[in-house]
């Protein structure tokens, strides 16, 4: 059955109406000025965190830093959890990187195996955003989790898979020198493969 589409009777002005892809995206960005509650990125930002329980610390000065994380999620981790003196439950694996840049802005997220599922999903426990990779930066990010969750450095059945960058290695021992660190193997595969090729460059360069 076909049937006769409903007439728009409001006036359209068709010389406001955008015409290709970069008046699409003005008219967009003119959307979100409007909604925003000002023009100053670090109040509403701030405005956020009061009127949200997810953002936890900001950090301004040297360098911007946000640490987020949502509770109820931190009490599901705290639960899987095993002590020396509780039965020994599922091993967790932890990982934690600095996976994306956004803009002028690094997101490191701190993940982990939810064991009480099969399969195992992988949930994010807290994130991280941050202007540079620093190893202070991680330190603080990593102070407020040993914080907010002190018994994960004597878990009995929790690993962490990072990468090799000292920053972030340094950072986790510091704060969880009890917890078992192992690195990520796909960042293994990259440096031997790094490695290998500088070192053929230099063998052929010799031979010539």
């Amino acid at each position: 059955m076909i049937t006769a589409a409903t007439q728009n009777t409001e006036p359209t002005v068709m010389t406001a109406a955008p015409r290709n892809v970069e008046q699409v995206h003005n008219q967009k960005k003119l959307v979100r000025n409007k909604s925003r509650l000002s023009r100053d990125g670090l109040y509403n930002l701030h405005e956020f965190a009061y009127d949200s329980n997810f953002i936890h610390r900001i950090v301004t000065y040297p360098d911007l830093s946000i640490t987020c994380y949502n509770k109820s999620i931190v009490n599901v981790f705290k639960g899987l959890l095993s002590s020396p003196t509780e039965p020994e439950r599922p091993t967790v694996t932890l990982t934690y990187d600095t996976t994306f840049n956004l803009g002028d802005f690094y997101l490191s997220v701190l993940l982990f195996r939810e064991t009480d599922f099969s399969p195992s999903p992988i949930i994010p426990l807290a994130y991280l955003l941050h202007e540079r990779k620093l190893e202070s930066t991680h330190d603080d990010f990593f102070r407020d989790i040993r914080l907010l969750c002190p018994q994960l450095d004597r878990a009995t059945n929790v690993v962490m898979v990072t990468n090799s960058e000292a920053a972030i290695t340094n950072s986790i021992s510091k704060n969880f020198p009890n917890l078992a660190t192992f690195l990520c193997w796909n960042h293994v595969l990259q440096v031997c493969v790094f490695c290998t090729r500088a070192a053929l460059a230099i063998a052929i360069m010799v031979c010539k």
